[in-house]
Formats: structure tokens, C-alpha cells, sequence
């Protein structure tokens, strides 16, 4: 149970400092997720951690509009947007992305599933 909850403290302490981007926290997220989804034999009360993990990451982990933003702008990051939300639900974000006269176009291209 403490290797599994140890990252959270990191990352509490990532998303407090400052100078904390949004886009981190699709990268989160995606650690969490891996995290919550591995199997661990036999082990009750991790398991029940973990499925309550996965079913309430969307309450402290929200994808907002700023975080799809974020992580759509972001060339660190702008790959993992598909697995936020669908391609059809990016559809307007990279509309508007496109709208800003090629500000951030000329680095951004569209998720290949």
C-alpha cells in the first residue's frame, strides 16, 4: 500500500509549487491510472483502494477546458490529449488552435490513435 501511495505526495507537492503547469495533468493522470489499474494477487484492501482511485480521478483530477488547452499547446504533452477525451471532443480545441494565425500551429498536429 506504500508504494502505491507514496507518488501522491510528489505529486501533491509537484502541483503546489508555483510555477505548476496544467498540462502536467494529463501526466498525472496517467500515472494514477496505471497505478490503479495493476493487479497486485490476493491483496483486498489495496484492491478497494485502487478501484476507488480509478473511480474518482475525474473529481480531483478534472479535464477542463484550460487542461485540454494546456495539453493540446504544450509539445511536451500535446501527444496524450487522445487519451483525455475522444478525437471528436478535440475537434473544437484544435479548431481554435487553428484560429490564432498559425501562433501555435506550426508545433501542434493532430492525436493518431
Amino acid at each position: 500500500m506504500r508504494d502505491f501511495l507514496a507518488p501522491f505526495d510528489e505529486y501533491t507537492q509537484l502541483v503546489s509549487v508555483s510555477g505548476s503547469s496544467l498540462s502536467l495533468v494529463v501526466l498525472i493522470r496517467k500515472d494514477i491510472m496505471k497505478e490503479a489499474t495493476a493487479t497486485v494477487p490476493n491483496n483486498g484492501p489495496l484492491d478497494e483502494l485502487k478501484r476507488k482511485t480509478e473511480q474518482n480521478i475525474d473529481k480531483r483530477l478534472k479535464v477542463t477546458h484550460a487542461v485540454l488547452m494546456a495539453t493540446l499547446t504544450d509539445p511536451s504533452t500535446k501527444h496524450f490529449a487522445c487519451s483525455l477525451v475522444t478525437e471528436e471532443q478535440c475537434k473544437p480545441y484544435y479548431d481554435q488552435l487553428a484560429a490564432t494565425d498559425g501562433l501555435y500551429c506550426y508545433s501542434f498536429t493532430r492525436c493518431k490513435l
